[in-house]
């Protein structure tokens, strides 16, 4: 693909606003032409950059910028950590629902950023009109399945295996799939389009001749039923499409323990991708979309993230000695640091709270290894103005969340609750953490590796009912 003059000029143009480079920017734009139109359809943020050898981060808030310049779109889809497919998909966070049903596995789904939230782009439809995804079966079950979902080829085979009768409708069309089911026989009527499913059960009877005929109307929410009851004889399925789109539908057999063998392999079934917890948590996207329009009563969960508390201490005394204005340009050099450490280890400022922040970060190693790195800025910034004397108090909690609309996305619950006042109990120049970060993994050994002690104890946070091990982490 070659991309027109206007293109690269907005990208480099997005490549500027998250602070990257004209370079950067022209090994992304050389590393998009090289994809295809499927890949361009939807297209996984960090597998690309691991593809073209860049750097993920990088990759990502370029990704973010040229999005919010128009060059990209969103799409927010929810994904089932079972069976891969994408259950629905929107391109808003306005749009994503607190729960979805999985039509192959036949149950509802509780919505979790950083579990069945998966973000996607997708360059404008023109660079990719030769992408059919109704090409063929495979073309067709690939594009309806999560490309990080590692079971993707396996699954697939199982299909190709186990489709008895399948057909592609056009708007309007009508066709008869036939199959004569075994006794006992489990059957699904699927459609991977509109996300819906039938559920066929064979009576456990003696075998006959005699056609049985079942009829449907597959709108756009589906086939409108979840289960049947058949009989094993000649089986003819007569389905009219009234949905609004083309639809393929197919007739599986469900064999138990092959499909329990695939959803059991491995721990984690998905390789890298964009989460939406991990966007939630990116720099640039909260600077770009924090005014963002959104509904009043958006509520996500999110099943872990990292955040981070700060307070300056001696602030306070800075200004008295030193009068509002030069005090007030220490106050933003700190933010300026704080704001860079963030950046720099995948991290996003929630919001401010006079001379103090509240940071989140995809996963502890990322927080912990930011608070080590703020309190070095720090510390090199009260050097640089001595005889001032500054001190960073910093606290880690790691735990569920609420993700709620306040004027822009923030976080709510106990373990923002925990995370502040664990920041309390700091003193200058200290990192507090409780266990949820300090036995994440390699958190304690980076600690320990950049020369802090560590020391247990058990305190009572105010508005916590139960105690809480705290880690106090102090530079040797």
């Amino acid at each position: 693909m070659i991309f027109d003059p206007k293109f690269i000029e907005q990208l480099t143009s997005a490549a500027r606003v998250c602070g990257s480079t004209p370079e950067f920017s022209c090994q992304f734009a050389t590393a998009l032409a090289q994809q295809s139109p499927a890949q361009l359809a939807r297209i996984n943020p960090l597998r690309f950059a691991d593809a073209a050898g860049l750097d993920r981060e990088r990759t990502l808030d370029l990704f973010v910028s040229a999005a919010h310049a128009g060059l990209f779109s969103f799409e927010w889809g929810l994904v089932c950590p079972l069976c891969g497919k994408i259950g629905s998909h929107s391109d808003s966070i306005n749009e994503v629902t607190e729960d979805f049903h999985c039509a192959f596995c036949v149950r509802d789904l509780e919505t979790l950023l950083d579990d069945t939230v998966e973000v996607t782009f997708a360059l404008d439809a023109s660079s990719w009109a030769g992408f059919n995804r109704h090409a063929d079966f495979a073309t067709n079950f690939r594009y309806s399945v999560s490309s990080s979902f590692l079971p993707l080829e396996a699954w697939l085979a199982y299909h190709q295996r186990h489709t008895v009768a399948d057909a592609l409708l056009g708007i309007g069309e009508s066709i008869t799939l036939r199959y004569t089911p075994q006794p006992g026989e489990l059957l699904r009527l699927y459609s991977l389009d509109l996300h819906s499913s039938v559920t066929l059960k064979t009576a456990d009877v003696a075998p006959s001749d005699t056609v049985q005929s079942l009829t449907f109307a597959l709108k756009n929410n589906g086939f409108g039923e979840q289960s049947r009851q058949i009989e094993p004889r000649p089986l003819e399925i007569q389905i009219t499409n009234v949905s609004e789109e083309r639809v393929w539908v197919q007739l599986l057999r469900l064999v138990i323990p092959e499909i329990l063998s695939m959803s059991a392999i491995g721990e984690n079934h998905f390789g890298a991708r964009l989460t939406g917890q991990r966007l939630l948590t990116n720099q640039v996207f909260r600077e770009l979309y924090g005014l963002q329009r959104l509904i009043p009563d958006l509520r996500l969960r999110v099943k872990t993230v990292c955040l981070l508390f700060t307070d300056l201490k001696g602030s306070t005394e800075m200004y008295d000695r030193s009068g509002d204005l030069e005090a007030y340009d220490l106050v933003q050099k700190h933010f300026e640091i704080l704001r860079a450490v963030v950046r720099q280890h995948a991290g996003a400022i929630v919001k401010t709270m006079g001379d103090a922040i509240m940071a989140a970060f995809p996963d502890p190693e990322s927080g912990v290894r930011a608070a080590i790195d703020m309190l070095a800025g720090i510390q090199q910034l009260s050097r640089e103005i001595n005889p001032e004397s500054l001190g960073l108090k910093v606290g880690l909690h790691a735990g569920a969340v609420l993700t709620i609309n306040r004027g822009g996305l923030d976080f709510f619950g106990q373990t923002v609750n925990i995370a502040a006042r664990v920041q309390g109990l700091a003193e200058a120049g200290e990192i507090c953490l409780t266990d949820a970060v300090r036995l994440a993994p390699r958190c304690e050994d980076i600690l320990r590796e950049q020369g802090f002690t560590l020391t247990s104890e058990v305190s009572r946070l105010k508005g916590v009912e139960q105690e809480r091990q705290i880690v106090r982490c102090t530079p040797n």
